[in-house]
């Protein structure tokens, strides 16, 4: 049976582990970038850093070091798919005041959503049937949800390996935050081609 008075210790006990690491990491980064790069390479570094997946990674190395290299892989797609999608005309941060309020106000959001899903995951997994079917879409509903955060996705994928089905669905989860961008350049066109007179 579902204990859902277990949610909110779930998702306290997520984030107890992955903020303190997301955090230091994600706003170190932004800070650090817009302090020491030029204006073009921190603009192509500030749309890049969701899709990146630093953070991520290394939360994987310290929590399930089997997921470093899907992080790394997808991070790696889906960085190519943001620099080609032309989401680097976002304007960036002027200063490192600016990149650290920005950066933390988008982060915990993000964070707190990857939390809440990796939560319900921990407390659904007994539940489950141990069917792959199952596992295969309850990941790919969780990555999907968190769209682009490559880095975001390895909360709820490292719940995944470690309460139901192993890396498989993990995998999974962090490949099906690809889907959206994808489904979004597949979709943009089409609707651009009805509008062309």
């Amino acid at each position: 049976m579902l204990d859902l008075q277990a949610l909110p210790i779930a998702i306290a006990l997520t984030l107890w582990d992955a903020a303190p690491i997301y955090l230091c990491v994600g706003l170190a980064l932004a800070v650090l970038s817009r302090a020491i790069l030029a204006t073009k390479g921190f603009h192509t570094a500030w749309a890049l850093r969701d899709a990146a997946g630093i953070e991520g990674l290394v939360y994987v190395v310290i929590f399930q070091p089997t997921l470093a290299p899907v992080v790394a892989i997808v991070a790696t797609c889906q960085s190519v798919l943001t620099l080609t999608s032309g989401q680097t005309a976002e304007a960036a941060p002027r200063t490192p005041g600016e990149a650290l309020s920005r950066r933390a106000s988008e982060m915990f959001g993000a964070l707190l959503l990857a939390a809440t899903i990796a939560g319900a995951i921990k407390i659904l997994a007994p539940s489950l049937p141990e069917h792959l079917a199952v596992e295969a879409l309850l990941a790919l509903a969780a990555g999907s949800v968190l769209g682009r955060r490559t880095g975001m996705a390895a909360v709820p994928a490292v719940a995944m390996a470690v309460h139901m089905g192993g890396l498989l669905p993990a995998a999974l989860c962090l490949a099906a935050t690809l889907a959206r961008p994808v489904f979004a350049g597949v979709i943009r066109p089409s609707r651009r081609a009805r509008h062309v007179p």
